[in-house]
């Protein structure tokens, strides 16, 4: 999903091996909300924490100022 975005990966699909939080926890997001959780691979998990800004333009995450 996030890998297949910038064109510059080629996609390749991966079973889910982490739960992400759209919301972080220290940001006030909760593991027991599953509307905050997404089940990623390893890769695009990785993806998702070295490219914030990307990660909030796909909507793979969540400023705390714009909480659901």
């Amino acid at each position: 999903m996030f890998a297949s975005d910038d064109g510059a990966v080629t996609y390749v699909r991966k079973p889910s091996q982490d739960v992400h939080e759209l919301l972080r926890r220290s940001q006030g997001g909760s593991v027991l909300d599953e509307k905050n959780l997404l089940a990623v691979c390893r890769s695009c998990h990785d993806r998702i924490g070295k490219y914030p800004q990307k990660a909030f333009e796909l909507g793979l995450s969540i400023q705390s100022w714009k909480k659901r």
